[in-house]
């Protein structure tokens, strides 16, 4: 097998191996991972790249580094992040089996490697492994819920819950530091607005809690966060709502 880069810097043998690591082929023999990769195609996504909107048709998405927002669209034009997607992890829609992201917007919060896999190389692959396609309709039933999670923490909570939240759900997958994101992005991420996120980091900042730089916030006192997040225990930090949360 000859072990070449190709154009997005990784051999054939180490995109078989990011493929084989994706919970969704976990299983899978080496031919399979052949079969599969002949229908595959990586490229570099620039940071802030929308990859899936709405109306587009099968295809799915192979997150291999970067990260990915998942949010909604409302009717107002706000957005409303569902989740944030590391790798390697699997989205986009596949309309020939009734898995479609109606409505859901994709899109690249840093530099990302992604591999996108065709309709006809991953149904020829569903109709022969029935244990993918259910692991692919369990991987749909998870964002369902997350979505589900996501309204019902703007319905009862405030922005400073909401915040804290979305930052605790970011360490936990990168540690104590969160780099890359504007505050806009984590604006998009809680439902609130830049102007309210940047209040509530500076109240934040000034009580210790967290430590802010330019793109990178590193949490100093997560029990402080966890307090809100859990509790809505907003006398732990004393900061104005704002009416257009």
């Amino acid at each position: 097998m000859v072990n070449r880069k190709d154009t997005v810097g990784i051999t054939r043998s180490e995109a078989l191996q990011l493929l084989a690591e994706v919970p969704l082929f976990r299983g899978l023999a080496s031919d399979e991972l052949i079969e599969l990769f002949r229908g595959v195609q990586h490229r570099l996504v620039p940071a802030k790249t929308l990859l899936h909107q709405q109306g587009d048709g099968s295809t799915l998405y192979v997150l291999k580094r970067g990260r990915v927002n998942i949010y909604r669209v409302t009717r107002s034009g706000r957005k409303i992040g569902v989740l944030v997607l590391t790798p390697p992890a699997a989205f986009g829609s596949m309309n020939a089996f009734g898995l479609e992201m109606d409505g859901e917007f994709a899109e690249t919060i840093e530099p990302s490697l992604v591999c996108t896999v065709g309709a006809p190389a991953l149904e020829s692959l569903l109709r022969r492994r029935p244990d993918v396609s259910l692991r692919l309709l369990e991987q749909y039933g998870r964002r369902i819920l997350a979505l589900e999670r996501r309204l019902e923490e703007l319905a009862a909570s405030t922005a400073e819950e909401r915040l804290a939240t979305v930052i605790l759900r970011l360490t936990d997958e990168a540690g104590d530091m969160i780099r890359g994101l504007t505050q806009d992005d984590l604006a998009d991420a809680s439902g609130t607005v830049r102007q309210t996120v940047a209040r509530i980091l500076a109240a934040w900042r000034n009580r210790g809690i967290v430590a802010v730089t330019r793109r990178a916030i590193r949490v100093l006192r997560r029990e402080v966060l966890q307090d809100v997040a859990s509790t809505g225990a907003s006398s732990h930090v004393a900061v104005q709502a704002s009416h257009s949360d």
